[in-house]
């Protein structure tokens, strides 16, 4: 029975050591709550950003690339041709 009864006895005391701060609010500052903290709102605003920036990167310029053919390179310009280096002895 004292097994039982710890735990809650346990989430009361907790409970009650951290009190609601209850206050008087305005239409205004209630209007405001709901909009900060509406969790439907808060994804449709994260919707419309994501939208806004997929535009951006729609809009945004590709990379630069580089490309070399390393193929062509010692070869004279001469595509598939080989030159044996040449030596420095007589």
């Amino acid at each position: 029975m004292i097994r039982c009864v710890l735990p809650f006895l346990g989430f009361a005391l907790l409970a009650g050591a951290m009190p609601a701060a209850a206050r008087d609010l305005t239409l205004a500052e209630a209007e405001s709550l709901l909009l900060r903290n509406n969790r439907e709102l808060q994804a449709a605003r994260r919707a419309v950003e994501s939208a806004e920036a997929q535009q951006r990167i729609a809009g945004a310029r590709p990379n630069a690339t580089f490309a070399i053919n390393s193929g062509l390179i010692g070869s004279g310009g001469k595509p598939d041709t080989w030159r044996r280096p040449r030596s420095s002895s007589p």
